[in-house]
C-alpha cells in the first residue's frame, strides 16, 4: 500500500496470528474446563462453648478464614478455575474481533489503493 507505507500481506499476516491466538485461547479454555471441580460452598465450622472451635462468631481463626478444610480449598479452586476460564473466554472474543478488524483495515486498503484514491 503506498499511501499510508501500509504492507497488505503483513496486515494480512498479522491477522492470521491473531486469530491463532484467539484459537489457542479457546483451546486453552476447554483444556482448564476439562480440570473443573465441582464444589459446594463450604460449610462453617459450629460455634462451641467457652471459645473453641473458632468458628461463626468472632473473628476469623487463622489468615484463611474459618475454615481450611478439604471443601474450602476445593470451592476456591472451583471459583478459580471459572475465573480463568472467563477471562480466557474474553480473551479469545477480543482476539477474534481484532482478527476481523485487521482483515477490514487491509481489505480497505487494498479497495482505496485499486480505486486510486491513495
Amino acid at each position: 500500500m503506498a499511501g499510508f507505507g501500509a504492507d497488505l500481506d503483513r496486515l494480512r499476516s498479522a491477522a492470521g496470528y491473531v486469530a491463532d491466538a484467539a484459537e489457542l485461547a479457546g483451546s486453552a479454555g476447554t483444556g482448564v474446563s476439562d480440570n473443573q471441580v465441582d464444589a459446594p460452598r463450604p460449610l462453617p465450622i459450629p460455634e462451641f462453648p467457652f471459645g473453641f472451635g473458632g468458628g461463626g462468631g468472632g473473628s476469623a481463626a487463622h489468615v484463611f478464614g474459618d475454615s481450611l478444610g478439604f471443601d474450602a480449598i476445593a470451592f476456591a479452586y472451583s471459583r478459580h478455575v471459572d475465573a480463568v476460564r472467563g477471562h480466557l473466554s474474553e480473551l479469545r472474543e477480543s482476539a477474534e474481533a481484532g482478527s476481523k478488524a485487521l482483515d477490514a483495515v487491509a481489505g480497505l486498503y487494498e479497495r482505496a489503493d485499486e480505486s486510486g484514491k491513495l
